[in-house]
């Protein structure tokens, strides 16, 4: 179980760094996040406050939803073994592993 909140970078960062954190792979469908005026890069880039991504266990799901009855949620995705994958509806936008997304996330700011 994790709990985020989305700012910088928009929720690919924020996913990216809790399958980071957690050395877990994730499986999200963006088309599934109620905003059909936005494009797919502008749901994964956007840094708008007060959003956050919670991953729980599936046998609290029930009472997570009944704990949350008066907010807006939505089920994007499930974690699961050791890729990243992001994709809207049946295009994928990013498959990586959790190792290779590690690397990459760690890497990026070596030269300074």
């Amino acid at each position: 179980s994790a709990c985020s909140s989305v700012g910088a970078g928009g929720i690919a960062m924020t996913l990216a760094k809790m399958a980071i954190a957690g050395q877990k792979g994730a499986s999200i469908d963006i088309s599934k996040i109620p905003n059909e005026s936005l494009s797919p890069e502008k749901i994964l880039y956007s840094e708008s406050q007060s959003r956050f991504i919670v991953s729980i266990n599936p046998e609290n799901k029930k009472a997570f939803e009944n704990e949350m009855n008066d907010f807006s949620i939505t089920r994007i995705g499930i974690v699961k073994n050791n890729k990243f994958k992001i994709k809207n509806k049946n295009k994928t936008m990013i498959n990586i592993t959790i190792s290779d997304l590690d690397k990459i996330y760690r890497a990026r700011f070596r030269d300074f």
